[in-house]
């Protein structure tokens, strides 16, 4: 099976498993907020934002998406956006909605995740004319962290390099919504990198889309 098939394969898998019309741009935004809502959140807290903040977070991924949609998108430059935007999120959630617990974990999810609904619907072949531009974004979009994904890079490593130091580092995150910090993210979207080289991926959101990690749970 050729790349593009591979692609078109993974991206209809996802949309299957998907309880909302992704192609609707509320639909979408909403999806990317309940991923990173989910369960084992404090006691008495609220994730939902409210709706000047639920603005704000459309608002920010919609400013990311318009930067990083050239052709000549750089791995750095696609990074550099990303973690201005979460920085934003940040300011906007004290500014409009100092209630709403946040972190950088569920940040991290909402760009990521909002990402992959473009991908996805790219590859898909749905809507081609609307969607088809976003295949460029394959080539450096990061992975939507969560524990399946933490669990499968280091399982890959200890069944391919056992002794690989990433392990540890990897072990290390305490919670990917609660506890992960910005330097962990960053390590572990480079452990994800080094084992695309080696399963022939060219980003870390192919290599879960390809090995179906989002779906082993």
């Amino acid at each position: 099976m050729d790349y593009v098939m591979e692609m078109n394969k993974a991206s209809l898998k996802f949309m299957e498993n998907i309880d909302f019309e992704i192609t609707e741009p509320d639909e979408r935004l909403e999806g990317a907020i309940r991923a990173s809502m989910g369960a084992g959140n404090p006691k008495g807290s609220r994730v939902k934002p409210n709706e000047k903040f639920k603005e704000a977070i459309e608002k920010s991924l919609e400013n990311f998406l318009s930067e990083v949609m050239d052709e000549n998108i750089t791995q750095e430059k696609y990074d550099t956006f990303f973690y201005k935007t979460i920085n934003t999120m940040y300011t906007n959630a004290k500014e409009l909605d100092s209630e709403c617990k946040v972190s950088f974990g569920r940040f991290q999810k909402i760009i990521n995740i909002w990402i992959k609904y473009f991908v996805a619907l790219a590859f898909s072949e749905t809507n081609e004319k609307e969607f088809r531009k976003y295949k460029i974004l394959i080539s450096v979009a990061h992975i939507p962290v969560d524990d399946y994904v933490i669990k499968w890079l280091i399982y890959w490593l200890k069944e391919n390099d056992k002794d690989n130091p990433a392990i540890k580092g990897l072990n290390e995150i305490s919670s990917w919504k609660w506890g992960m910090t910005e330097d962990q993210y960053r390590f572990l979207q480079d452990t994800a990198k080094e084992i695309c080289k080696k399963c022939e991926c060219s980003s870390p959101l192919e290599l879960e889309m390809l090995k179906d990690i989002w779906s082993k749970r």
